[in-house]
């Protein structure tokens, strides 16, 4: 919202040879330039401040800036117009209608690119057994894996024996730290997401303290670590595949549900 203020600050202290545009239009021009906000407040890394970036949408409708200029000047001088009620309010409800159409898109969209990730998975590692009735055992507990951008999936079923005699125990996977439960063969999964700087992955499912060990009593099996790619990366991928077609054709367009 302040981003929109910013703009009718700007745009009616321009100045340019105008077009008055009707209501109707001029909300079609605000519902625009709201998704475009809204795209680019959900990407602050874009780091966009500058007008121009809602020039296309201007242009889109045949409009420049200053016709904008003029016509939300102009309704200073009619009596019986108000932008926020005449304009604005007639945008949110255009948002309002297409919010279900859209919020059916994302899913969509969401529901595919899962399909994608998964069709694209990648076992990176694999443990049948770990068992832990020493402490020298528990140096089989800590796993380094290289990685890349991208989400590794941890799975693995445990059980604490009664026999284990230490007190609360929890594991530390990717920075994401899970009690573990006693004397239950239980089934864990933590999902840790990388980015280009992160360079290794630690799964530390050592429990113990450091010193002062009790008898252990740990089982860990069927440990796997799963590889899926950045999501955008999987969708092309199988857009390639499936269509030989290289276009992004999943990028939600303004105006595709007209």
């Amino acid at each position: 919202m302040k981003r929109i203020t910013l703009i009718l600050t700007v745009l009616l202290t321009s100045c340019g040879g105008p077009r008055i545009i009707p209501d109707e239009r001029l909300a079609q021009i605000f519902h625009d330039i709201y998704l475009v906000d809204a795209y680019i407040n959900e990407e602050p890394s874009l780091q966009l401040d500058s007008l121009n970036i809602y020039e296309p949408v201007f242009e889109k409708y045949g409009y420049t800036s200053d016709d904008i200029q003029f016509t939300i000047g102009s309704f200073a001088k009619r009596k019986s117009a108000r932008l926020s009620d005449d304009v604005v309010e007639r945008a949110m409800e255009i948002l309002q209608a297409e919010s279900g159409a859209y919020n059916h898109r994302l899913a969509a969209i969401d529901t595919i690119a899962r399909r994608a990730r998964d069709k694209y998975a990648e076992e990176v590692y694999f443990e049948r057994s770990i068992r832990v009735r020493r402490v020298a055992d528990t140096g089989r507990l800590r796993i380094v894996l290289p990685v890349r951008e991208g989400s590794y999936e941890v799975d693995f079923k445990y059980m604490v024996d009664s026999t284990d005699r230490n007190g609360s125990l929890r594991v530390d996977i990717g920075g994401n730290s899970r009690r573990l439960v006693r004397e239950e063969r239980t089934r864990m999964t933590v999902t840790v997401d990388t980015d280009t700087t992160t360079r290794r992955l630690v799964i530390d499912l050592n429990p113990y303290p450091r010193n002062d060990v009790k008898t252990p009593a740990l089982t860990i099996d069927s440990l796997k670590v799963t590889y899926r790619l950045p999501a955008a990366v999987a969708i092309d991928s199988m857009a390639r595949e499936l269509f030989r077609y290289e276009a992004n054709f999943l990028t939600p367009v303004a105006d595709s549900l007209r």
